[in-house]
């Protein structure tokens, strides 16, 4: 795969606090989408997004590290049996097999590349869990929050949504709300629940308006989305789950296999992975750019437009993190 153009901004002015993160390598890459609904900053004093992402972010680091290591070891093993082999000679142990006794087999390790879809979203799932689960227990010690999940709200869990292209596999991974385009088609993975929740605040921030609330006022404190936090919370117990509402994403808590989305890629085809900061995935970076800055220059507040659950805030240069990236694979 041949990386085009790529690009990260945070909605914020801090840089530092983009939940979005791109991790690139020869074999893959992820786009991981940090989500942040709750209030408390337990999670080292970030946001559950913030967290998410840089967990994940670091386990991809530390697993490509240790996929290098495997392929190293595996090639030097080839190497040996080839040398064998010209040799006239062969790994078997001849006193067990005169025994007859039975080697136990081991698991062999695989490089994270390698990982079927299933595996891969259940590792890093679980690292994520482990990892809250570390902090929960030193933020215990300090007496601030209790060491398990099931007894913070699930409002707080970390969260994020990831989309993959797998260059060993020849195919896109989506779990969660990011988007892919695949040559000219795009695949939106936009949730109805988010849809139904920006819908109920575009028609409140509307009759705000008719009562004489100005878009300056609205800016500073949107109480439509103070309209739907309460809908926002129900919204996490659909989660994972097999039911019309139900929607995928990473949380440390609970994955669902069935919810991943695969999609084949042919060899020479352009792909494009884009967070869901960007409304529109064009062809081109350029080109998403232009519709996000149209959107925002008529519908700053995201409730006409370009119906979101939030709109941007002040000293926010958008609604959201966004990331983009093109190549040809």
């Amino acid at each position: 795969m041949k990386t085009i153009e790529e690009f990260l901004q945070g909605k914020k002015l801090d840089q530092n606090l983009c939940e979005d993160g791109l991790f690139l390598s020869e074999q893959m890459a992820v786009l991981i989408d940090g989500v942040t609904t709750g209030k408390w900053n337990i999670w080292y004093g970030k946001s559950g997004g913030l967290f998410a992402k840089n967990v994940l972010m670091n386990f991809l680091e530390e697993e490509t590290r240790k996929g290098k290591e495997i392929v190293r070891k595996r090639e030097e093993e080839a190497a040996i049996r080839a040398a064998m082999e010209a040799a006239g000679e062969t790994e078997e142990d001849e006193a067990q097999e005169a025994s007859g006794a039975e080697e136990e087999e081991v698991p062999q390790e695989v490089p994270v590349w390698e990982m079927t879809p299933e595996d891969f979203f259940h590792a890093l799932n679980k690292e994520l869990r482990k990892k809250a689960e570390i902090c929960l227990e030193e933020q215990q010690e300090k007496q601030l929050v209790q060491p398990t999940y099931g007894l913070i709200d699930i409002i707080e869990y970390p969260r994020a949504s990831v989309i993959v292209y797998n260059d060993f596999y020849h195919e896109i991974w989506s779990y969660g709300g990011c988007n892919c385009r695949i040559g000219g088609r795009v695949y939106s993975h936009a949730r109805k629940l988010n849809e139904m929740h920006a819908l109920k605040r575009a028609q409140f921030l509307e009759a705000e308006i008719a009562r004489g609330k100005t878009i300056e006022e609205l800016t500073a404190f949107d109480t439509g989305k103070a309209v739907i936090a309460e809908d926002m919370h129900k919204k996490f117990y659909f989660e994972n789950r097999d039911v019309p509402d139900g929607y995928a994403m990473l949380n440390g808590y609970k994955m669902n296999s069935r919810m991943i989305l695969r999609y084949p890629v042919k060899p020479g085809t352009e792909i494009v992975l884009a967070s869901d900061g960007y409304p529109v995935t064009g062809k081109t970076l350029a080109e998403s750019e232009a519709a996000l800055a149209s959107l925002l220059q008529k519908d700053p507040l995201c409730f006409r437009f370009n119906k979101q659950m939030k709109g941007r805030g002040p000293l926010e240069c958008s609604y959201d993190d966004r990331t983009y990236w093109r190549a040809v694979v």
